[in-house]
C-alpha cells in the first residue's frame, strides 16, 4: 500500500524542506542538475514576466475547528512530531527531521523563503489545544499573473479526520477573496488518487500529466497537475453536491432558536442540518428532545460504532463525516477501521469482538429489521437489557436522520469528511 495513495493529507510540499546543513548544490543534485527540474522557490530571479511583489499576508483564517496562521519558532516542538515521523515523510520529498536543530533550520529556510514574497509558509492549529498539527502553504506566487501553488502535510494522529478538508477549505476562500489571488495550482503522484480526490472536491480539474517531471535519486518520476481558477472556486459546502433541495435558514436567528442553537453547539455555529430542520421548529425541538448523544448506558465508542455503520449501510455521507470530525478523537478509530465502517464488514481483523457485535447489529437491523436468534444470544452475553435498547434505538434514529440528510440533499460540512 503506498501511504500517498490512502492519506489525501500527505500531498507533499513542492519544495525541498531539507536540512539546513545540505547546500545548494546537494538540494540540486536530488533533483538532477537542470534549473529546469528545481522547485521554484530556490531560484534566485522570478519567472520572467512576473513582477517582485510580495505575496500579501492573509487577515486571520479559521474555520469550525482550526486557525490557519503563520508559524512561529514556538510551533517547533508540534511540528517536530509531525516532520519527525518517519512515517509520514517517508514518500515525502523532503529528510525526516532528526532534532530540533533540523526543525529550527527549516524555519530559518521558509524565513528566507517568505522573504523573497514567492512564498507564505502557515500552521494549521487546533482551537481547542492551540497545538500545530500540520502545515500548508502557498508558494511560487507571480504577481504579475495573480497565482500560487499550494501544499500540505498533516501530523499522523490526526489523518482521516476532516481537518486538512477543513484547513484548505479556508485557506482557498481567503486566497481567491482578500488575498486577490486568481489562480491556485496543485501537483500530486499520479497514483496518489485519495489526495486527487480531495483537491477535485475542493474543486479543482485535472489539466495534465507531466512525464519524468522529477529525479528522485536517479528515478524518474510523473506529476499530475491540477487548476482552481477564481471564477469557478468552490468551498467544501459548494463542492459538497448540488444544492440542496431545502435551503438552511440564515443567520440572524430568532433570539428563541438562536437560544436552542447555543445550548445545542455550546457557542459554536449550527450545522448545516439543525438549519435545515429549523425550517419546521417543532421538528427540530422534537429531534433535539429525542437525541441519544448524552452520556448513556453504552461507551461513546459503542454509541458512535453503531451511529457510523448505519449512516454508512444508509448512504449518509453528511452524518458519517461530521460524527467523525465530531467524536473520532474520543472514540479513537484507526485509519483502517475508519475505511471498515463504510468499506468493511465485522469480519475485519481491525474489530474487537465486541466492536463486531455492534456492527452485525447495525447491519442486520438495516437489512432486515430484525435481529435473528443467533446473533442475539451472543450479542445479550456481552451488552445488558438497557444497552441493547439503546443501541437498537440509535439504529432507528439514524436511520431517520439519514433519510433526511439524504432526501433533501444537505452539503457537507466545511470540517467534515467525506467517505473514505
Amino acid at each position: 500500500m503506498h501511504l500517498l495513495n490512502e492519506f489525501p493529507e500527505y500531498l507533499p510540499f513542492r519544495i525541498l524542506i531539507d536540512q539546513a546543513r545540505r547546500g545548494p548544490e546537494q538540494q540540486w543534485r536530488r533533483f538532477g542538475k537542470d534549473a529546469d527540474a528545481v522547485p521554484q522557490p530556490y531560484l534566485q530571479t522570478p519567472p520572467t514576466g512576473s513582477r517582485n511583489m510580495p505575496l500579501a499576508a492573509p487577515p486571520p483564517i479559521e474555520s469550525a475547528r482550526l486557525h490557519v496562521r503563520p508559524v512561529a519558532e514556538s510551533d517547533l516542538p508540534a511540528l517536530m512530531e509531525v516532520n519527525g515521523d518517519e512515517v509520514v515523510t517517508r514518500f515525502l520529498p523532503y529528510a525526516t527531521w532528526k532534532s530540533m536543530a533540523d526543525a529550527q533550520a527549516w524555519l530559518e529556510r521558509m524565513s528566507g523563503l517568505q522573504a523573497t514574497g514567492t512564498t507564505l509558509q502557515l500552521v494549521i492549529a487546533r482551537k481547542d489545544t492551540g497545538k500545530a498539527i500540520g502545515t500548508c502553504l502557498l508558494f511560487r506566487f507571480d504577481e504579475g499573473s495573480a497565482r500560487a501553488e499550494l501544499g500540505y502535510v498533516l501530523g499522523r494522529a490526526h489523518w482521516s479526520k476532516g481537518y486538512m478538508r477543513e484547513a484548505l477549505a479556508a485557506l482557498i476562500d481567503c486566497a481567491f477573496g482578500s488575498m486577490g489571488l486568481r489562480r491556485l495550482e496543485a501537483a500530486i503522484d499520479p497514483s496518489n488518487v485519495s489526495s486527487a480526490r480531495l483537491l477535485r472536491g475542493l474543486g479543482f480539474t485535472r489539466e495534465g500529466l507531466l512525464r519524468q517531471r522529477w529525479l528522485d535519486e536517479g528515478q524518474p518520476g510523473d506529476e499530475e497537475v491540477y487548476g482552481l481558477l477564481r471564477h469557478e472556486s468552490r468551498s467544501i459546502r459548494d463542492a459538497a453536491g448540488p444544492m440542496p433541495r431545502i435551503a438552511p435558514i440564515d443567520p440572524p436567528y430568532p433570539p428563541e432558536l438562536q437560544a436552542e442553537f447555543d445550548k445545542l453547539m455550546r457557542g459554536a455555529p449550527p450545522l448545516l442540518l439543525f438549519r435545515t430542520v429549523a425550517r419546521n421548529p417543532r421538528v427540530l425541538q422534537r429531534m433535539m428532545a429525542g437525541g441519544l448523544l448524552d452520556r448513556g448506558s453504552i461507551s461513546l465508542r459503542s454509541r458512535e460504532l453503531a451511529i457510523l455503520r448505519t449512516c454508512a449501510r444508509c448512504g449518509a455521507e453528511y452524518e458519517w463525516g461530521v460524527h467523525i470530525a465530531t467524536f473520532g478523537d474520543k472514540a479513537q478509530w484507526t485509519p483502517a477501521q475508519v475505511h471498515s465502517t463504510v468499506h468493511g464488514s465485522a469480519s475485519d481483523g481491525c474489530w474487537s469482538p465486541e466492536d463486531a457485535l455492534v456492527i452485525r447489529l447495525a447491519d442486520q437491523l438495516h437489512d432486515t429489521s430484525r435481529a435473528d436468534d443467533a446473533l442475539w444470544k451472543e450479542i445479550s452475553a456481552h451488552f445488558a437489557p438497557d444497552q441493547l435498547v439503546e443501541l437498537i434505538m440509535l439504529a432507528g434514529l439514524y436511520h431517520a436522520v439519514s433519510y433526511l440528510t439524504n432526501a433533501i440533499g444537505i452539503q457537507k460540512e466545511a470540517f467534515a469528511p467525506g467517505f473514505p
